[in-house]
């Protein structure tokens, strides 16, 4: 697959995933009326809104979609230039529900790093948080980045390299959801203190 074609196509699916996750907020609340749920349950209140993801993902799953297009070419967006790269972004636009889900997508891969072998599954996650540059609040971006930091160290990794080579194509400038560009956050993010807080909390902590 060519660059052009991987930001054409994850540009459609940002798009499509907001369309698709839009209305779960609304049906959530219809299921809970018809159920008897208030939202002082709170964990019937989220089994209600998995139920109601359950239901979408059996019509269209969007996300699994998403989930395999990033699994299978992760690494045209970790090759492409600084420039290419900030295009991509830009292509993608203000799309809080996409970043809502790329955030997602690099926490669910912080929770199976678990051998060196796993290097492929870290490199994946960077990309997504690169992609998703901090665009809510760079404080949930820093909490995936030190979970997957900690954790591919607790499986034999070193993730000090690969948090350099993504921050030469990461964001230079101050995001939405921060003060900090990214690049410059993941060139010494092993001094934060939000790594040594997820290292003296061991695995699974957030």
């Amino acid at each position: 697959m060519e660059l052009s074609i991987f930001s054409r196509q994850i540009q459609e699916l940002a798009i499509k995933y907001r369309k698709w996750i839009e209305p779960v907020s609304e049906l959530t609340k219809r299921y809970m009326h018809e159920h008897n749920i208030t939202w002082q349950d709170f964990d019937k209140a989220s089994e209600a809104q998995k139920d109601v993801l359950a239901e979408l993902r059996k019509k269209d799953d969007v996300s699994d979609r998403i989930t395999s297009f990033l699994d299978d070419n992760y690494d045209l967006y970790y090759t492409a230039t600084p420039e290419e790269c900030q295009k991509i972004r830009e292509s993608i636009g203000v799309n809080r529900e996409f970043e809502d889900f790329l955030l997602s997508y690099a926490q669910d891969i912080a929770n199976h790093v678990e051998s060196a072998d796993d290097v492929v599954l870290l490199k994946k996650g960077l990309v997504a948080l690169s992609l998703e540059n901090c665009g809510r609040d760079d404080r949930d971006t820093w909490v995936t980045l030190a979970d997957l930091y900690v954790t591919a160290e607790s499986a034999g990794i070193d993730p000090k390299p690969l948090f350099l080579e993504v921050a030469k194509i990461s964001s230079k400038e101050c995001p939405r959801g921060g003060s900090i560009p990214l690049g410059e956050v993941l060139i010494d993010f092993d001094t934060y203190a939000v790594v040594q807080e997820r290292r003296s909390n061991g695995k699974n902590f957030w």
